[in-house]
């Protein structure tokens, strides 16, 4: 996997945060790393931010300073903006509308069809009318 320096740097801020949020509590790290059920090593490889560290050691060293279990918050769907736009282009922007025709029975016409027909012919329609 190629190295990507913004998430080494990342890291790195997070092992910062932690050891700061630590150290505002009164807390040493074998306390901590006590708390977290690692060991005292591992929890200074994470305020080092050393990207082997294991995502179930960050949470537990979060959970252990009081910050709960944001993780579950993280990359919520509901949230994502982004995803969201983008399921909203895949919806399908080619749309139908019914007519009666001259049985009275209920037909199906393309509103890109029709509109097409129209910018043929010239009638100057700019849309399909409803």
């Amino acid at each position: 996997m190629p190295e990507n320096w913004k998430i080494d740097e990342s890291l790195e801020t997070f092992g910062q945060h932690l050891r700061t949020a630590r150290l505002r509590r009164g807390l040493a790290q074998a306390s901590v790393a006590g708390m977290a059920g690692i060991s005292l090593r591992t929890l200074q490889k994470l305020e080092d931010g050393n990207p082997g560290v294991a995502l179930r050691t960050a949470a537990a060293v979060m959970l252990a300073l009081g910050f709960g279990t944001p993780f579950d918050s993280l990359c919520d769907p509901e949230a994502d903006e982004t995803g969201r736009l983008l399921d909203l282009e895949r919806i399908p922007k080619r749309g139908r509308r019914f007519r009666r025709d001259s049985a009275e029975a209920i037909t199906a016409v393309d509103v890109e069809d029709e509109v097409e027909a129209s910018a043929e012919t010239g009638d100057g329609l700019s849309g399909p009318s409803m």
